[in-house]
This record gives structure tokens, C-alpha cells and sequence, in this order.
């Protein structure tokens, strides 16, 4: 079975946390896509799945999908 992950794309530091936090309680597998994943400390205090990609792109955006795609089944 193919696992399910929830993409946030520029998590806040305030609301980031939050957002993970629904993920998991729904079982979804949260990734976030930032152009620094390191501006969100809760990322790599939690060991958060990150991917690095300019999120001012989409045509860069679209690619990182779906790439994820063919491993995971996207929620949302």
C-alpha cells in the first residue's frame, strides 16, 4: 500500500507546526517544500521530510510533485 502524504508548500513558523501536527493525526506523511527548509526549525527538530525547491517557480513546483508522486499517493 502506497503511503499518503499531505505537501505543504513555505511552511510558517507559526502555523507549520500546526498544519504537521493535522497530517499525522489524519495518518498523512507531511512534506514540506521551502526554498530554505532550515528557516523552519521545526522541521529538522521533528526530522520532517523536506525538499529543497524554488517555491517562487511553479514549472519547479509541478517537477518536485511529481517526482513525490511516484512514491507516495498525494492527499493533498
Amino acid at each position: 500500500m502506497t503511503r499518503r502524504a499531505l505537501i505543504l508548500v513555505e511552511g510558517s513558523r507559526s502555523n507549520g507546526p500546526l498544519y504537521v501536527e493535522a497530517a499525522q493525526r489524519l495518518c498523512l506523511h507531511p512534506i514540506t517544500l521551502a526554498a530554505d527548509p532550515a528557516k523552519y526549525g521545526y522541521l529538522a527538530a521533528e526530522a520532517l521530510e523536506s525538499i529543497r525547491v524554488d517555491t517562487d517557480n511553479l514549472d519547479a513546483l509541478i517537477r518536485a510533485c511529481s517526482h513525490l508522486r511516484r512514491t507516495y499517493n498525494i492527499a493533498g
